[in-house]
């Protein structure tokens, strides 16, 4: 598991390679979450193009950064998501809680405006 940072205007791209099983690649991606929200940034892109899987407990992480950067005020957009992790979304009537998107370029337009 990889995690890369970068900022894009006034969004906050994160970027995971690897499968995202666990806490511990969530524990990670809430400590970035963390600074950023405490630097003031607002906007989260969450980049998935290399994420294969996201297993239950690496879903139950994603709800709760989710509700962090919520509840201070902020956005959270999935982007690249796989079938696969769309499928578990639907499944698990996560849909509504996040914003997805089919690339990165285009969850940037939406998060931007």
């Amino acid at each position: 598991m990889h995690i890369r940072h970068s900022v894009h205007g006034t969004v906050v791209v994160v970027r995971f390679s690897g499968q995202i099983m666990g806490d511990e690649p969530m524990s990670l991606f809430r400590g970035v979450v963390e600074e950023y929200l405490d630097a003031g940034r607002r906007r989260f892109v969450l980049d998935l193009c290399d994420v294969p899987w996201v297993n239950s407990q690496g879903l139950g992480g994603l709800v709760r950064v989710r509700n962090a950067i919520v509840n201070r005020g902020g956005r959270l957009a999935l982007a690249n998501i796989t079938d696969k992790i769309e499928e578990l979304l639907i499944i698990t009537r996560l849909t509504a809680n996040f914003e997805t998107f089919d690339s990165l370029n285009e969850a940037l337009v939406v998060m931007v405006a």
